[in-house]
């Protein structure tokens, strides 16, 4: 029901919002890059998980899990995009880097939506969001070994 999906965003934006200060913590102590693909990870394995939930409060568990895991690379990755721009270009990059995240917010849906005509189910969402988590972990694990790693011994 329309009520049920209410319960499972609020569940992702109460741990986005309980974890984002830890993933700032957790990034500046063990590395950006590291702490962004353990929550890369998280991500992936929790829509996997979300195909075989047999109850509402088990899905909004999986999707607390969810938002956690997503206020890792929410919080820690920005920081480690204006790190390949000199202090001039930090400006365009950070503009770049919204731009792409509100296309994204703009596209997302009808790409959906044409992914829902193709199978004909909308549990296929959760399917199609893992590809995507683990291409992007595929690409922020293909980083420079230290890129976005903590320096010397965090704090």
């Amino acid at each position: 029901t329309i009520g049920n999906a209410s319960l499972g965003f609020i569940a992702v934006a109460v741990s986005t919002l309980v974890g984002s200060v830890p993933a700032g913590w957790l990034g500046a102590r063990y590395g950006r890059r590291r702490m962004s693909l353990v929550g890369l990870a998280g991500m992936a394995l929790a829509c996997a998980l979300l195909q075989f939930v047999p109850t509402l409060t088990a899905a909004i568990a999986v999707l607390f899990v969810f938002g956690l895991s997503w206020s890792i690379p929410v919080a820690n990755l920005p920081p480690m995009a204006l790190e390949l721009a000199s202090v001039a270009q930090a400006g365009a990059l950070a503009g770049a880097f919204l731009l792409i995240q509100s296309l994204a917010g703009i596209l997302g849906p009808a790409l959906i939506g044409e992914w829902f005509d193709v199978t004909g189910s909308r549990r296929a969402l959760f399917i199609l969001l893992a590809g995507f988590l683990v291409g992007s972990f595929a690409l922020l694990a293909s980083l420079t070994p230290g890129f976005g790693e903590a320096r010397g011994g965090g704090t």
